[in-house]
């Protein structure tokens, strides 16, 4: 299914409105969120990657809202042109709209769904922002409130979809029971309840705080992704998600399905402990009793940049320390060359100071390679710096050659 730019728009305005910063589950979670990012991209709207966690408390102010004229201010705004429409004004409704109750929301629908003589994609579009901010502060009314008027909006709207994610998301973290319960008594009554991804969506918020009950009810919902349960869960849940891991895996008869299981819960592990800083990692790698095969496999998949810049030198280390030489020189030297292009005075820092070894000599030798593009003489002078060896000569052929263009 192709969603249309507009509807983009209006779901990616309510992000930034909301501060709904979780965009591994706007973004990522799905083939369909993923069209859409694409589609806003194209339409020049993006999402501030800086921000990878969601609010769950939020501060609301108890003041009356007139929901007339809040219905007429939406259908005004989005009958303009995405150009003309200004900040002040979007954020002055949006805040409007972040001071209803549910029955204010309840108000609001019924006002906008009378506007028959609106322009259609005005009112739409009002719709949707208006049902995906009532999701996101009231996930349990917005749920209950979708099932009881299934015609709000069409089946597979993307706005609506996006919303119904959104609150069960939600609505599982803070309350993982009682989302559980109204997703087993209502996944059957639209399609936009059922399916992998909004079961999903559900575990997901559910492994967020709660990863060993996601891992013991994911089959009841066909999700094979062990790797969505990991990733979701909060750094503090880590443990619970490596023991819920380990349990299920145990429980799977063939060993080449139990092996695979393995090795994409740690994939996903090792992205989510890389999202953080080293000391937060490093203080949960130390007591989290790893096998060295899992051990292996984290180091293994560890991305090749850091949360922060200044971890990188002590990132190269415990991959130095965890993964056997051949398979750790590659990962060190993306580590380094990414590091170079972005900080090389701090990389040239941490290399004078970190002992001698093969880290140290491929560290060398990638920063002299990145470097000589700029200041061949400056990486000349730490290449000469090796032992005699491959990295040595390999090092200095590099910069003879970038010397001589």
């Amino acid at each position: 299914m192709k969603f249309s730019v507009a509807a983009t728009i209006v779901i990616l305005a309510l992000a930034a409105w909301l501060g709904w910063r979780d965009e591994k589950r706007i973004a990522g979670a799905s083939e369909r969120n993923g069209r859409l990012i694409v589609d806003a991209g194209h339409a020049g709207i993006w999402l501030d990657p800086a921000h990878p966690t969601r609010f769950t408390k939020r501060h609301r102010e108890n003041r009356s809202v007139d929901v007339p004229a809040l219905a007429d201010g939406l259908l005004a705004l989005f009958a303009k042109e995405e150009t003309s429409r200004s900040q002040e004004e979007m954020g002055k409704l949006g805040d409007m709209v972040g001071s209803l109750d549910p029955a204010g929301f309840r108000e609001l629908f019924v006002k906008l769904r009378e506007s028959f003589s609106a322009n259609l994609t005005a009112r739409d579009n009002s719709l949707g922002m208006a049902i995906q901010r009532f999701s996101d502060l009231f996930p349990q009314a917005s749920l209950e409130f979708l099932a009881e008027q299934q015609n709000i909006f069409e089946t597979g709207n993307p706005m609506k979809v996006n919303a119904i994610h959104m609150a069960i998301d939600g609505w599982a973290i803070e309350m993982p029971d009682a989302a559980l319960a109204w997703y087993r008594g209502n996944k059957n009554k639209s399609p936009d309840f059922s399916g992998e991804e909004m079961a999903g969506f559900l575990l997901g918020g559910i492994a967020s705080k709660d990863p060993k009950l996601a891992f013991r009810i994911m089959d009841e919902f066909g999700v094979t992704d062990v790797g969505l349960i990991v990733r979701s869960a909060w750094p503090d849940r880590w443990q619970a998600a490596l023991d819920g891991l380990r349990e299920y895996a145990a429980g799977l008869g063939d060993s080449v399905v139990r092996d695979h299981a393995l090795e994409q819960g740690l994939k996903s592990l090792s992205a989510a402990i890389f999202r953080q800083d080293f000391a937060t990692s490093e203080k949960w790698l130390e007591n989290a009793k790893l096998s060295p095969s899992e051990r292996t496999i984290l180091a293994d998949n560890i991305p090749g940049y850091p949360f922060r810049s200044d971890d990188s030198g002590k990132w190269i280390e415990w991959i130095d320390e965890s993964l056997p030489t051949e398979k750790a020189g590659p990962k060190i030297a993306g580590f380094v060359r990414t590091w170079a292009q972005n900080d090389y005075r701090a990389t040239a820092d941490w290399l004078a100071t970190t002992p001698d070894g093969p880290a140290k000599s491929t560290s060398i030798r990638t920063y002299a390679e990145v470097v000589a593009e700029y200041q061949p003489e400056t990486a000349r002078q730490w290449a000469e710096g090796l032992p005699p060896g491959n990295d040595r000569e390999a090092a200095l052929k590099v910069i003879a050659e970038k010397e001589s263009r």
